[in-house]
């Protein structure tokens, strides 16, 4: 089986029966009008056609431009659809064979009589190959309506070159300026390595929402490769049908690096709304299923987030509603072992009923303090926030109080524990009101609940505001290296930031694409 990685960046939409511009597609093509049959094509892998010999010669580890075009809108209100690119081998048999390389939501446009163009930058994989195949497809999810295809046929031929210039790439358009000026920031092609380590996350198929993809990110080049399949699928309902029960929570995971393993909060079997109540553990480096064991007793509340303690124990966080005051909380902490036993140790001793979103749980192992981030639900815009912190050790644990942060001009939704320092941190971009905010490395004062800038992370004008590319386990406790996904704005383009908390120093990623990878986590030494 061949497997590539490609490293994609997204943008430029011109919006589906789907055709393939550029590498162009076999067969011909005509995309002057909506609805061409050119671009209506059924059937794995390619839509029915026989590869064809390659005409289009791609730079091994050299930028490329991939584009095609939504020729006809099938947008399904309620299950909206997705576009794909992979890249896969010649007279591939199995869907296995393909590695999805990103994926793009279908858009409403109210017409189906519609036609959009969609441009990607590649960076072609650094290894040559006679005969790959770059193919696009579309599944609207529409009744009536399977799968459409389109590929090309490619060689891959060997390049010493450096990575071109981001001058030689035509963004011209208004909207790709924040993408162009991207493109500079990433252009580091000699940048060393910032740690070790690895990120890890699970993909979501939106061809196939039963199955979730166990993929491996290199957070310096932007890299995928695909690890594991599971079977099973995310708990972001999209897609998922409604008898299907088996999906791993969002965010509530942990790093077990004493037993080399990922542990997760499981929904595996009961209503498909049910309290999650197992608990699923997974290889950190080759995505096999270790563990899967039910929770003793079975929780009377979500489990909002787990934390490593110690070997094969864990902290979780909870918020239970009062049966005696509906619509007040309380904050629960407890413990968990590998083995699903569950215990309370501790929880606040008055009810609350306004800062009850949770956000983020870190651990300070060294001093056995749990610090918990808890926005209030009627500031939408503001974005008011309190950090709840408990003692949790090996014979005691007691909840410690709490204090109102000062968000007045920084706001966040996560924060990462520095041992090495004492320091609680987080990354900021500004004030919820700014649209392409420069993003903060901050402090925070969990005994006055000030918030100092430690550091700018990125410049203004290039990232979208976003809350939501924080890594589980960020921080390389021994590097001294965070790692923290970024969206570049107006566009499907991510890009991993590594941020030497020593130096104050910052490196980015190659472009790449992680919309469709969820429950990012950071391992060590892999």
């Amino acid at each position: 089986m061949e497997k590539y990685l490609i490293l994609l960046a997204l943008f430029s939409p011109i919006g589906a029966h789907i055709c393939l511009i550029s590498p162009q597609q076999r067969g011909p093509i005509n995309i002057s009008l909506s609805g061409s049959h050119t671009c209506f094509k059924h059937g794995f892998p390619c839509g029915g056609d026989a590869p064809a010999t390659p005409k289009y010669v791609l730079n091994a580890g050299q930028p490329a431009f991939i584009k095609w075009q939504q020729n006809y809108n099938h947008y399904e209100p309620g299950f909206p659809g997705y576009m794909d690119i992979s890249i896969g081998p010649i007279n591939s048999k199995s869907p296995d064979d393909w590695t999805t390389l990103g994926v793009v939501e279908d858009k409403y446009v109210f017409s189906q009589d519609y036609q959009r163009n969609y441009t990607a930058i590649v960076n072609v994989p650094n290894k040559a190959c006679s005969h790959c195949v770059i193919r696009v497809r579309y599944n609207a999810h529409k009744p009536g309506e399977t799968t459409f295809y389109q590929c090309s046929d490619v060689i891959i031929t060997s390049s010493k070159k450096v990575i071109s210039s981001p001058a030689s790439f035509p963004l011209t358009d208004r909207k790709d300026r924040a993408l162009k000026r991207a493109l500079y920031l990433t252009h580091t092609p000699s940048s060393p390595k910032a740690s070790s380590g690895g990120i890890f996350g699970q993909a979501f198929d939106p061809f196939n929402t039963s199955r979730v993809t166990y993929a491996k990110i290199d957070p310096v080049t932007g890299e995928k490769l695909n690890v594991q399949n599971w079977n099973f699928g995310l708990a972001d309902k999209r897609g998922r049908a409604a008898d299907d029960v088996k999906y791993i929570t969002l965010e509530v995971m942990t790093v077990d690096a004493s037993r080399g393993s990922v542990v997760s909060m499981f929904h595996g079997t009961g209503s498909r709304d049910g309290i999650p109540g197992q608990l699923l553990e997974v290889g950190i480096t080759n995505g096999t299923i270790l563990n899967t064991v039910t929770l003793n007793p079975a929780p009377t509340s979500a489990i909002n987030s787990i934390a490593y303690q110690s070997p094969g124990m864990y902290i979780t966080f909870s918020i239970e509603e009062s049966s005696q005051k509906p619509g007040n909380y309380y904050f629960v902490v407890g413990n968990l072992d590998i083995s699903g036993n569950w215990k309370e140790r501790t929880r606040t001793p008055t009810t609350e009923n306004l800062f009850v979103n949770f956000q983020w749980m870190e651990y300070d192992s060294k001093n056995n303090i749990v610090y918990v981030l808890l926005g209030n639900e009627n500031a939408a815009d503001t974005l008011d926030a309190r950090i709840y912190t408990f003692s949790v050790t090996s014979s005691k644990a007691l909840f410690m109080g709490y204090k109102s942060l000062d968000v007045s001009k920084y706001t966040f939704m996560s924060m990462h524990y520095h041992s090495a320092k004492g320091q609680l941190l987080a990354i900021s971009p500004g004030l919820f009101s700014t649209k392409y905010p420069a993003y903060s490395l901050l402090k925070i004062d969990v005994n006055t609940g000030s918030v100092q800038e430690l550091s700018k992370i990125t410049p203004p004008g290039i990232f979208e505001k976003y809350y939501g590319g924080s890594i589980i386990n960020a921080i390389d406790q021994q590097s001294g290296i965070l790692t923290q996904a970024f969206r570049v704005a107006d566009s499907e383009a991510d890009v991993v930031a590594s941020i030497d908390l020593n130096k104050l120093t910052v490196t980015f990623s190659q472009m790449t694409n992680l919309r469709h990878i969820h429950n990012l986590v950071y391992a060590p030494n892999v």
